[in-house]
C-alpha cells in the first residue's frame, strides 16, 4: 500500500495546537465544575445541619414549655400545632391517667420538595399535685398499647357468707403490694360491709380484714390511710374508715347529709369521691339535695361545706380543680357540670345560666347517664342501654365548658335493663364494666372518637357495679358470686 503524502504540515501543526487547547479548555472546566460541586454540596450539609440543630432546639423547646406548662397547670397540658416560616411545629399528648401525660414534641420542614425532615422528642409528664389531690390513687403506668382479655376471668373472690354482693372497689398500694377495698350491701350486724383483700398474688387472693361499718355501703374512695364510704343508711350517710392498719381498719367518723329528710325517699348514701381534702357525695332524687361536698381535712371530725338541689339521682360523680361533673337521670341531664368554687354557693359552670337549673348536656334520647371517666379535656359518659341512635357511650370535648362538643359515640349492644357501670380511660383505650352478663367487660378502641371500635369483650354470670384499674388488670366488682373479678390482659398473637 501507498502511504499519502502531506503536502502541508504547518497546517497540521495549527490543527493539533487547536485540539490541545480544547482539551486543556475541557480539563480545567472540568476541575472548575469539580470545585463548584464540591463547594455546593458541602453548602447544603451545612445548611441541613445547622436547620437539624435548629429543628431539635425547637422540638425540646416545644417539651420543655409543656413541662413548665404542667408544673403550673397540669390539665392545660394539651396537643397544639404552629407553622412558621420554615418549621411546623407539633405536640401530640396521650392522656394516661389523672396524673400522667404522654407527651412528643414534633418538627417537620423540607428542604426541598422531596426531602420532608421530621424531628422528634417524647417523654412522660407525671403531676405530683394532681396525684396528691386523688389521694395518691391515681396510676402512673401503663403496660400495653393494644390488649386482649384471659376469658373467663382467671381469678376471682367470693364474700362469705352468700348472698352479699359488692358495691364499690378501690385498689390501693402499699410498698410492693396492692390490696383491693370493697365495700357491699345487704349487710347486717352479723354480717360485714367493708371487706380489705391481698391482690398482690392474682392466683392466691386472700382476705387481710372485713368489718361491719352500716346497713350497707353503696360506695368507697380510699386516700391515703383512710377510706370514705358511702353507707346505706339514712342517716350518718358518710363513714370515715382509719386503713392506717391494714389488718385492723376502725370506723372513726360518722355524718349526715345536711337538709336530707331521713324519712323522705332514699335519703342514703350512694355516690362517693375524695379531691383534694374534700369528699363529695351523690344520693338518688330525695327530699332534699343530692349533692354534697364534706371537708375532710381532719377526717375524723368531717364538716358539711354545702349542697345542691338536683331532682334527679346522681350515677356516678367526680371533680377535678373547681369542677364537678355528674352522670344523672335526668332525661336533659345526662352530664351535669357545676362550679363548686364556693361550696356554700354551688353554681352552674359558667356564668349567665341563672341558679334555678344546673349547666348540663343532653344527650339524644331519655336513657339515664349512669357512668362517667374524666380524662384530659374528655369526658366519657356511659348511659343505660341504647337503642338506635341513642347511643350509650359517648365522647365528649369539654375544652369549652359551656359549649360541650359530642366528639364521637358508639352503641354497645348491651341487652335491656342493663347499663354501663364503670369507665376506666388510658391512652387510646377505654374499658368498660355493664351489668349486661353477655358481654360485662368490653375493650373499645377510642383514639378517633368517630370511628370507635371494639377490641374484645368478656362475658360472665355477674352483674358489674365498678371497676379499677392499675394499668395491667382490671379489677371488677360484680353484685353477686365473685364479687372481685380480675381480668388480666394477654399478648395479642
Amino acid at each position: 500500500m501507498r502511504i499519502p503524502q502531506i503536502k502541508d504540515k504547518s497546517k497540521i501543526q495549527q490543527g493539533i495546537g487547536t485540539l490541545e487547547t480544547l482539551i486543556s479548555l475541557m480539563v480545567v472546566i472540568s476541575a472548575v465544575t469539580a470545585v463548584v460541586l464540591v463547594v455546593f454540596n458541602n453548602q447544603d450539609i451545612r445548611l441541613d445541619n445547622e436547620t437539624n440543630n435548629l429543628a431539635l432546639y425547637r422540638a425540646s423547646e416545644i417539651i420543655g414549655k409543656a413541662r413548665v406548662l404542667g408544673e403550673s397547670d397540669f390539665n392545660l397540658v394539651m396537643a397544639s400545632s404552629s407553622i412558621n416560616v420554615i418549621f411546623t411545629e407539633n405536640l401530640a399528648v396521650s392522656d394516661i391517667s389523672s396524673c400522667r401525660k404522654d407527651i412528643t414534641g414534633s418538627v417537620d420542614w423540607s428542604v426541598q420538595a422531596d426531602r420532608p425532615q421530621k424531628i422528634s422528642l417524647a417523654t412522660s409528664l407525671i403531676s405530683q399535685a394532681e396525684s396528691e389531690a386523688l389521694g395518691s390513687d391515681c396510676e402512673t403506668t401503663f403496660l400495653k398499647d393494644d390488649w386482649q382479655i384471659e376469658c373467663p376471668p382467671q381469678y376471682g373472690y367470693d364474700l362469705i357468707p352468700a348472698g352479699l354482693v359488692a358495691s364499690g372497689i378501690d385498689i390501693i398500694k402499699r410498698n410492693s403490694n396492692k390490696y383491693a377495698i370493697l365495700s357491699s350491701l345487704k349487710g347486717s350486724f352479723d354480717k360485714n360491709d367493708f371487706w380489705l383483700l391481698d391482690v398482690t398474688d392474682k392466683t392466691s387472693i386472700s382476705k387481710i380484714s372485713s368489718i361491719h361499718v352500716s346497713p350497707g355501703l353503696h360506695d368507697i374512695d380510699v386516700a391515703g390511710n383512710f377510706a370514705f364510704a358511702a353507707s346505706d343508711d339514712t342517716i350518718d350517710q358518710l363513714v370515715v374508715i382509719d386503713i392506717s392498719d391494714l389488718a385492723n381498719p376502725a370506723t372513726i367518723a360518722y355524718e349526715s347529709l345536711v337538709g336530707v329528710n331521713p324519712t323522705g325517699s332514699f335519703p342514703q348514701g350512694r355516690e362517693i369521691f375524695y379531691y383534694n381534702n374534700r369528699v363529695y357525695m351523690g344520693t338518688r332524687e330525695t327530699a332534699g339535695p343530692e349533692f354534697h361536698i364534706f371537708d375532710v381535712s381532719d377526717p375524723a371530725n368531717p364538716v358539711h361545706l354545702g349542697s345542691r338541689e338536683l331532682n334527679h339521682t346522681i350515677r356516678k360523680l367526680v371533680v377535678r380543680d373547681n369542677y364537678a361533673y355528674l352522670a344523672t337521670s335526668g332525661n336533659q341531664n345526662e352530664l351535669v357540670i357545676l362550679d363548686i368554687s364556693d361550696p356554700s354557693n354551688i353554681l352552674p359552670s359558667f356564668p349567665g345560666v341563672g341558679n334555678a337549673e344546673p349547666w348540663r348536656y343532653d344527650a339524644p334520647g331519655d336513657r339515664d347517664g349512669t357512668s362517667l371517666f374524666l380524662l384530659g379535656s374528655k369526658i366519657y359518659l356511659g348511659r343505660a342501654q341504647g337503642t338506635g341512635a341513642n347511643h350509650d357511650f359517648l365522647v365528649l370535648d369539654i375544652g369549652q365548658l359551656d359549649s360541650v362538643v359530642l366528639l364521637g359515640s358508639v352503641l354497645l349492644g348491651l341487652n335491656p335493663n342493663t347499663a354501663v357501670e364503670g369507665i376506666i380511660v388510658s391512652g387510646k383505650l377505654a374499658f368498660l364494666a355493664t351489668s349486661d352478663q353477655n358481654k360485662g367487660f368490653q375493650i373499645w378502641n377510642i383514639a378517633d372518637p368517630v370511628n370507635i371500635y371494639e377490641m374484645d369483650s368478656c362475658n360472665y354470670s355477674e352483674k358489674a357495679v365498678d371497676l379499677d384499674f392499675d394499668g395491667q388488670y382490671n379489677y371488677v366488682a360484680n353484685e353477686s358470686n365473685n364479687a372481685l373479678r380480675i381480668i388480666n390482659s394477654i399478648s395479642n398473637p
